[in-house]
């Protein structure tokens, strides 16, 4: 069963401060999230940029996205195993 905790508050002014509080809570928390969030794209590209000038610095190429294949390589084409094997890796069972 689910458990169901109520707040009651008999004071109307004491019900507006507590459900502004609530409100303040949750923008802080969202404010700090986002500040977070921020941050590490800062010191993302930080490192990034770091990373770049040192490849350039250092005279070696710039990182490149490779292409994949366009067609597929028979070589690397994966095969099921004997009926038997299966039977055996699964105890005995046919499925």
């Amino acid at each position: 069963m689910l458990r169901v905790y109520r707040i009651t508050v008999r004071n109307r002014a004491a019900a507006a401060a507590l459900g502004v509080g609530a409100i303040v809570a949750g923008g802080l928390l969202l404010a700090l999230g986002l500040t977070l969030v921020a941050g590490m794209t800062v010191i993302g590209l930080a490192a990034a940029g770091g990373a770049m000038l040192y490849r350039r610095l250092a005279g070696r190429p710039p990182l490149t996205v490779q292409r994949g294949r366009e067609e597929l390589d028979p070589r690397l084409e994966v095969y099921p195993a004997r009926a038997r094997e299966v039977m055996r890796l699964r105890g005995g069972r046919a499925h």
